[in-house]
Protein backbone atom coordinates (compact mmCIF):
# COMPACT_ATOMS: atom_id res chain seq x y z
CA UNK A 1 0.00 0.00 0.00
CA UNK A 2 1.09 3.80 -0.69
CA UNK A 3 1.89 5.35 2.33
CA UNK A 4 -0.07 8.58 1.11
CA UNK A 5 -3.10 6.69 0.09
CA UNK A 6 -5.83 5.78 2.72
CA UNK A 7 -7.81 2.85 1.13
CA UNK A 8 -8.68 -0.96 1.96
CA UNK A 9 -9.59 -1.04 -1.74
CA UNK A 10 -7.51 0.08 -4.03
CA UNK A 11 -8.97 -1.12 -7.15
CA UNK A 12 -12.53 0.51 -5.65
CA UNK A 13 -10.04 3.79 -5.25
CA UNK A 14 -8.35 3.63 -8.80
CA UNK A 15 -12.47 3.34 -10.42
CA UNK A 16 -13.06 6.64 -8.48
CA UNK A 17 -10.03 8.48 -9.89
CA UNK A 18 -11.32 7.02 -13.55
CA UNK A 19 -14.54 8.57 -13.06
CA UNK A 20 -13.91 12.11 -11.17
CA UNK A 21 -15.35 14.93 -13.68
CA UNK A 22 -11.68 16.66 -13.11
CA UNK A 23 -9.04 14.80 -15.91
CA UNK A 24 -6.27 13.38 -14.41
CA UNK A 25 -3.25 12.50 -16.27
CA UNK A 26 -0.10 10.46 -14.74
CA UNK A 27 3.47 10.85 -16.57
CA UNK A 28 6.72 9.08 -15.68
CA UNK A 29 10.31 9.94 -16.38
CA UNK A 30 12.04 12.92 -18.15
CA UNK A 31 10.12 11.80 -21.12
CA UNK A 32 6.48 12.44 -19.56
CA UNK A 33 5.40 8.84 -20.53
CA UNK A 34 1.77 8.16 -19.31
CA UNK A 35 0.96 5.96 -17.54
CA UNK A 36 -2.71 6.51 -16.27
CA UNK A 37 -5.00 8.59 -17.36
CA UNK A 38 -8.73 8.60 -16.12
CA UNK A 39 -11.80 9.16 -18.31
CA UNK A 40 -12.27 13.18 -18.09
CA UNK A 41 -8.64 13.74 -19.30
CA UNK A 42 -9.20 10.92 -22.58
CA UNK A 43 -12.89 12.43 -23.59
CA UNK A 44 -10.64 15.90 -23.26
CA UNK A 45 -8.11 15.29 -26.01
CA UNK A 46 -10.97 13.50 -27.99
CA UNK A 47 -10.45 9.56 -26.53
CA UNK A 48 -6.92 9.11 -28.64
CA UNK A 49 -5.84 5.73 -28.75
CA UNK A 50 -2.77 3.74 -27.49
CA UNK A 51 -2.21 7.05 -25.35
CA UNK A 52 -0.60 5.14 -22.08
CA UNK A 53 3.19 4.04 -22.87
CA UNK A 54 4.19 6.75 -25.16
CA UNK A 55 5.43 10.24 -24.29
CA UNK A 56 3.11 13.29 -24.07
CA UNK A 57 4.78 14.91 -27.17
CA UNK A 58 3.70 12.15 -29.52
CA UNK A 59 0.01 11.86 -28.08
CA UNK A 60 -0.65 15.35 -27.60
CA UNK A 61 1.91 17.00 -30.28
CA UNK A 62 -0.46 20.01 -30.46
CA UNK A 63 0.48 21.33 -27.33
CA UNK A 64 3.88 22.00 -28.26
CA UNK A 65 5.15 25.89 -27.89
CA UNK A 66 2.03 26.35 -25.23
CA UNK A 67 4.32 26.27 -22.26
CA UNK A 68 3.05 22.95 -20.67
CA UNK A 69 5.92 21.20 -21.51
CA UNK A 70 8.80 23.56 -19.22
CA UNK A 71 6.20 22.92 -16.63
CA UNK A 72 6.56 19.35 -16.22
CA UNK A 73 9.80 19.92 -16.83
CA UNK A 74 10.27 22.29 -14.24
CA UNK A 75 8.07 20.37 -11.60
CA UNK A 76 9.72 17.08 -12.04
CA UNK A 77 13.52 17.74 -10.72
CA UNK A 78 12.63 20.62 -8.12
CA UNK A 79 9.06 19.11 -6.91
CA UNK A 80 7.47 21.96 -6.19
CA UNK A 81 3.59 22.17 -7.32
CA UNK A 82 2.41 24.21 -9.74
CA UNK A 83 -0.97 25.92 -10.37
CA UNK A 84 -2.63 27.57 -12.90
CA UNK A 85 -6.28 28.82 -13.89
CA UNK A 86 -7.54 29.86 -17.05
CA UNK A 87 -4.91 28.52 -19.26
CA UNK A 88 -5.55 28.87 -23.08
CA UNK A 89 -4.65 25.82 -25.08
CA UNK A 90 -5.37 24.79 -28.26
CA UNK A 91 -7.08 21.10 -28.60
CA UNK A 92 -6.90 19.97 -31.99
CA UNK A 93 -10.49 18.10 -33.35
CA UNK A 94 -12.32 19.35 -30.17
CA UNK A 95 -15.73 18.63 -30.12
CA UNK A 96 -16.87 22.18 -28.58
CA UNK A 97 -13.95 23.98 -30.30
CA UNK A 98 -10.10 24.03 -30.50
CA UNK A 99 -9.64 26.74 -27.97
CA UNK A 100 -9.95 25.74 -24.61
CA UNK A 101 -9.15 27.03 -20.97
CA UNK A 102 -8.38 24.95 -17.91
CA UNK A 103 -7.46 25.34 -14.40
CA UNK A 104 -4.71 22.65 -13.59
CA UNK A 105 -2.35 21.25 -10.40
CA UNK A 106 1.03 19.99 -11.10
CA UNK A 107 2.58 17.74 -8.60
CA UNK A 108 5.49 15.81 -8.37
CA UNK A 109 4.73 11.94 -8.16
CA UNK A 110 7.62 9.76 -6.04
CA UNK A 111 8.08 6.02 -6.45
CA UNK A 112 8.50 2.90 -4.13
CA UNK A 113 12.32 4.13 -3.20
CA UNK A 114 11.07 7.95 -2.01
CA UNK A 115 12.68 9.40 -5.41
CA UNK A 116 10.69 11.42 -7.46
CA UNK A 117 9.67 10.03 -11.17
CA UNK A 118 6.79 11.37 -13.00
CA UNK A 119 4.40 14.19 -12.58
CA UNK A 120 0.72 13.94 -11.62
CA UNK A 121 -1.46 16.70 -13.78
CA UNK A 122 -5.13 17.14 -12.38
CA UNK A 123 -7.35 19.70 -14.71
CA UNK A 124 -10.68 21.00 -15.26
CA UNK A 125 -12.29 22.22 -18.00
CA UNK A 126 -13.27 26.30 -17.57
CA UNK A 127 -14.18 27.24 -21.16
CA UNK A 128 -17.88 27.53 -20.86
CA UNK A 129 -17.10 30.09 -17.80
CA UNK A 130 -14.65 31.91 -19.50
CA UNK A 131 -16.84 32.46 -22.71
CA UNK A 132 -19.83 33.32 -20.26
CA UNK A 133 -18.07 35.94 -18.30
CA UNK A 134 -15.79 37.52 -21.58
CA UNK A 135 -19.58 37.63 -23.30
CA UNK A 136 -21.04 39.36 -20.04
CA UNK A 137 -17.99 42.18 -20.48
CA UNK A 138 -18.69 42.13 -24.15
CA UNK A 139 -22.22 42.99 -23.10
CA UNK A 140 -21.21 45.54 -20.75
CA UNK A 141 -19.08 47.35 -22.96
CA UNK A 142 -21.59 47.51 -25.78
CA UNK A 143 -23.97 49.01 -23.20
CA UNK A 144 -21.21 51.61 -22.25
CA UNK A 145 -20.50 52.77 -25.56
CA UNK A 146 -24.28 53.12 -26.37
CA UNK A 147 -24.70 55.07 -23.36
CA UNK A 148 -22.30 57.14 -23.87
CA UNK A 149 -23.29 57.51 -27.86
CA UNK A 150 -26.72 58.37 -26.56
CA UNK A 151 -25.16 60.61 -23.59
CA UNK A 152 -23.38 62.60 -26.75
CA UNK A 153 -26.35 62.68 -28.40
CA UNK A 154 -28.68 64.46 -25.70
CA UNK A 155 -25.32 66.74 -25.02
CA UNK A 156 -25.04 67.99 -28.63
CA UNK A 157 -28.93 68.35 -28.85
CA UNK A 158 -28.96 70.67 -25.34
CA UNK A 159 -25.95 73.01 -26.69
CA UNK A 160 -27.37 73.18 -30.53
CA UNK A 161 -30.47 74.78 -28.30
CA UNK A 162 -28.01 77.60 -26.03
CA UNK A 163 -26.88 80.37 -28.14
CA UNK A 164 -24.16 80.48 -29.94
CA UNK A 165 -22.45 83.19 -28.26
CA UNK A 166 -23.26 86.25 -26.28
CA UNK A 167 -23.98 90.31 -27.07
CA UNK A 168 -21.18 93.02 -27.09
CA UNK A 169 -22.68 95.67 -25.00
CA UNK A 170 -20.84 98.64 -23.79
CA UNK A 171 -20.08 98.60 -19.98
CA UNK A 172 -20.98 95.08 -19.89
CA UNK A 173 -18.49 91.36 -19.96
CA UNK A 174 -20.68 88.15 -20.30
CA UNK A 175 -19.48 84.73 -20.45
CA UNK A 176 -21.35 81.76 -20.17
CA UNK A 177 -20.59 77.98 -20.11
CA UNK A 178 -22.51 74.66 -19.87
CA UNK A 179 -20.82 72.00 -17.53
CA UNK A 180 -22.40 68.42 -16.83
CA UNK A 181 -22.28 68.13 -13.28
CA UNK A 182 -20.66 64.19 -13.40
CA UNK A 183 -19.60 61.91 -16.28
CA UNK A 184 -22.72 59.49 -15.23
CA UNK A 185 -25.22 62.40 -15.53
CA UNK A 186 -27.02 63.09 -19.19
CA UNK A 187 -27.15 66.55 -20.38
CA UNK A 188 -30.95 67.83 -19.77
CA UNK A 189 -32.92 70.56 -19.16
CA UNK A 190 -30.48 73.78 -17.94
CA UNK A 191 -30.01 76.84 -19.60
CA UNK A 192 -29.08 80.38 -19.69
CA UNK A 193 -29.43 83.39 -22.17
CA UNK A 194 -28.34 86.83 -22.75
CA UNK A 195 -30.81 89.18 -24.47
CA UNK A 196 -29.80 92.66 -25.46
CA UNK A 197 -33.06 94.94 -25.01
CA UNK A 198 -32.61 98.94 -26.13
CA UNK A 199 -29.02 98.89 -24.27
CA UNK A 200 -29.43 97.03 -21.36
CA UNK A 201 -28.89 92.77 -20.92
CA UNK A 202 -31.75 90.64 -20.19
CA UNK A 203 -29.43 87.52 -18.37
CA UNK A 204 -31.55 84.60 -17.79
CA UNK A 205 -30.38 81.54 -16.40
CA UNK A 206 -33.17 78.58 -16.08
CA UNK A 207 -33.71 74.51 -15.09
CA UNK A 208 -36.07 72.31 -16.61
CA UNK A 209 -36.72 68.90 -14.04
CA UNK A 210 -34.92 66.04 -15.10
CA UNK A 211 -32.44 64.55 -17.93
CA UNK A 212 -32.15 63.55 -21.28
CA UNK A 213 -33.87 64.50 -25.59
CA UNK A 214 -37.31 65.09 -23.44
CA UNK A 215 -35.59 67.80 -21.33
CA UNK A 216 -33.66 69.56 -23.74
CA UNK A 217 -36.51 69.56 -26.09
CA UNK A 218 -38.70 71.40 -23.02
CA UNK A 219 -35.86 73.50 -22.55
CA UNK A 220 -35.64 74.49 -25.83
CA UNK A 221 -39.03 75.37 -26.07
CA UNK A 222 -39.41 77.76 -23.16
CA UNK A 223 -35.88 79.26 -24.07
CA UNK A 224 -37.20 79.86 -27.48
CA UNK A 225 -40.50 81.73 -26.10
CA UNK A 226 -38.96 83.61 -23.60
CA UNK A 227 -37.06 85.50 -25.71
CA UNK A 228 -39.55 86.32 -28.17
CA UNK A 229 -41.24 87.81 -25.09
CA UNK A 230 -38.53 89.87 -24.21
CA UNK A 231 -37.99 91.13 -27.43
CA UNK A 232 -41.49 92.19 -27.50
CA UNK A 233 -40.83 94.96 -24.28
CA UNK A 234 -42.87 92.68 -22.34
CA UNK A 235 -41.06 93.96 -18.75
CA UNK A 236 -40.14 91.01 -16.27
CA UNK A 237 -43.21 90.39 -14.47
CA UNK A 238 -45.34 90.25 -17.48
CA UNK A 239 -42.80 87.96 -19.18
CA UNK A 240 -42.55 85.37 -16.54
CA UNK A 241 -46.41 85.63 -16.11
CA UNK A 242 -47.23 84.87 -20.05
CA UNK A 243 -43.89 81.96 -19.66
CA UNK A 244 -45.97 80.71 -17.03
CA UNK A 245 -49.15 80.06 -19.01
CA UNK A 246 -47.56 78.46 -22.05
CA UNK A 247 -45.28 75.83 -19.91
CA UNK A 248 -48.52 75.07 -18.81
CA UNK A 249 -49.28 73.68 -22.00
CA UNK A 250 -45.60 71.85 -22.28
CA UNK A 251 -45.79 68.49 -21.28
CA UNK A 252 -42.98 68.06 -18.90
CA UNK A 253 -42.40 71.55 -18.24
CA UNK A 254 -44.03 71.39 -14.71
CA UNK A 255 -41.72 72.13 -12.12
CA UNK A 256 -39.20 73.91 -14.18
CA UNK A 257 -37.70 77.46 -12.75
CA UNK A 258 -36.28 80.56 -14.16
CA UNK A 259 -34.51 83.54 -13.28
CA UNK A 260 -34.20 86.92 -15.53
CA UNK A 261 -32.20 90.22 -14.84
CA UNK A 262 -32.23 92.84 -16.69
CA UNK A 263 -28.88 94.57 -16.10
CA UNK A 264 -28.37 98.64 -17.18
CA UNK A 265 -24.82 99.34 -17.77
CA UNK A 266 -25.83 103.29 -17.73
CA UNK A 267 -26.62 103.42 -14.01
CA UNK A 268 -24.93 100.48 -12.65
CA UNK A 269 -28.70 98.47 -11.59
CA UNK A 270 -30.30 95.50 -12.15
CA UNK A 271 -33.77 94.26 -11.80
CA UNK A 272 -34.25 90.57 -11.14
CA UNK A 273 -37.48 88.32 -10.68
CA UNK A 274 -36.76 84.33 -9.58
CA UNK A 275 -39.74 81.64 -10.63
CA UNK A 276 -38.94 78.88 -8.36
CA UNK A 277 -34.94 79.61 -8.87
CA UNK A 278 -32.07 80.89 -6.56
CA UNK A 279 -31.67 84.50 -7.09
CA UNK A 280 -28.32 86.24 -8.86
CA UNK A 281 -24.98 85.55 -7.18
CA UNK A 282 -23.33 88.66 -6.94
CA UNK A 283 -19.24 88.44 -6.89
CA UNK A 284 -17.44 91.77 -6.20
CA UNK A 285 -14.05 92.80 -6.92
CA UNK A 286 -12.38 91.40 -3.89
CA UNK A 287 -13.99 88.21 -4.23
CA UNK A 288 -16.66 88.43 -1.48
CA UNK A 289 -20.09 87.03 -2.59
CA UNK A 290 -23.38 87.43 -1.55
CA UNK A 291 -26.92 86.43 -3.46
CA UNK A 292 -29.18 89.16 -4.03
CA UNK A 293 -32.19 89.05 -1.56
CA UNK A 294 -35.17 86.38 -2.63
CA UNK A 295 -37.97 88.86 -2.41
CA UNK A 296 -41.66 86.59 -2.75
CA UNK A 297 -44.77 88.08 -4.60
CA UNK A 298 -48.13 87.79 -3.60
CA UNK A 299 -48.96 85.73 -6.74
CA UNK A 300 -47.09 82.38 -8.31
CA UNK A 301 -45.79 82.88 -11.71
CA UNK A 302 -45.30 78.94 -11.84
CA UNK A 303 -47.28 76.16 -10.28
CA UNK A 304 -46.55 75.62 -7.30
CA UNK A 305 -43.29 78.03 -7.33
CA UNK A 306 -43.07 81.63 -5.67
CA UNK A 307 -42.51 84.50 -7.56
CA UNK A 308 -39.79 87.10 -6.09
CA UNK A 309 -38.42 90.66 -7.92
CA UNK A 310 -36.07 93.20 -6.67
CA UNK A 311 -34.22 96.17 -8.18
CA UNK A 312 -30.97 96.47 -6.16
CA UNK A 313 -27.46 98.51 -7.37
CA UNK A 314 -24.31 97.70 -7.39
CA UNK A 315 -20.42 98.91 -7.42
CA UNK A 316 -18.52 99.43 -10.88
CA UNK A 317 -16.61 95.61 -11.66
CA UNK A 318 -19.11 93.54 -10.32
CA UNK A 319 -20.19 90.26 -11.83
CA UNK A 320 -23.85 88.75 -11.67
Amino acid sequence: MIADVTTIDPVAFARAVAELPAGVFVFHGEEHVVIGANRAARAFFGDRPRIVGRPIREVYPEITGQQLYPLLDRVLPTGEPFTAHEWRIIVEGHPDGDERFVSFWLVAVSGPDGRRCGVGYQFVDVTAQVRRRRSAEDDAETVRRRYAAAQDVVLTLQRSLLPAGLPVLPGVRTAAHYLVAAAEQAAGGDWFEAVPVGGQVVAVVGDVVGHGAEASAVMGQLRAVLVEFLLDGDDLATALVRLDRFASRVPGARGATVCLAVIDPADGTVRYACAGHPPPLVVAVDGSTRYLPARAAARSAWPGRRRGSARPRWPPMSCC
